[in-house]
């Protein structure tokens, strides 16, 4: 059964780890079992205010793959990866673009499972999502349709390689000490 989670990040075009209020999308996701969500997150900053679709795959307390996609008078699709770390999920994100990805910057992500009005708020999410994706232009629509085709194997191989981050990562703590 999915969970419901909040979800708050923040970007950065600096490089840099400082991030302003104004830089930032919230909004819920369904997280099932395998990893894999979808979700709906908007920027009450923006001057585009209709909604935007995230999908990827989570791993509590250990990664996130975020590809946000908005309309393309809305913004640029772009791609978040990253590991948790004292309370938030840390990392880079790029802008899609038709000849690949380009790095962007710094981004920041906080979540967390809701609790109250669950199933109230698990169908207005549905149907948001529902929504989105009949809007979808034929770009988006087969790039999400390509990645929920691979899924199982996007969510493992999420997973997998950072199990092998953290792995490097505690072998080059041992060589030290």
């Amino acid at each position: 059964m999915a969970k419901l989670m909040n979800i708050k990040g923040y970007w950065n075009t600096s490089n840099d780890w400082n991030f302003d209020e104004k830089d930032m999308y919230e909004g819920q996701i369904l997280l099932d079992e395998d990893g894999w969500f979808e979700g709906i997150v908007n920027n009450p900053y923006s001057d585009y205010k209709l909604d935007r679709f995230v999908f990827g795959a989570y791993f509590e307390g250990k990664v996130i793959f975020l590809n946000k996609l908005t309309p393309l008078e809305g913004s640029t699709p772009f791609i978040f990866s990253g590991d948790y770390n004292d309370g938030y999920y840390w990392g880079e994100f790029d802008y899609l673009g038709l000849a690949g990805n380009y790095r962007c910057g710094n981004m920041q992500m906080a979540s967390r499972e809701v609790e109250h009005n669950l199933e109230s708020q698990k169908q207005e999410l549905v149907v948001k999502l529902e929504n989105f994706k009949k809007g979808m232009n034929k770009y988006f629509a087969e790039m999400y349709q390509n990645m929920l085709a691979v899924r199982k194997e996007f969510t493992e191989e999420v997973l997998e390689m950072y199990n092998e981050r953290k792995s490097k990562e505690s072998g080059s703590k041992r060589v030290r000490n």
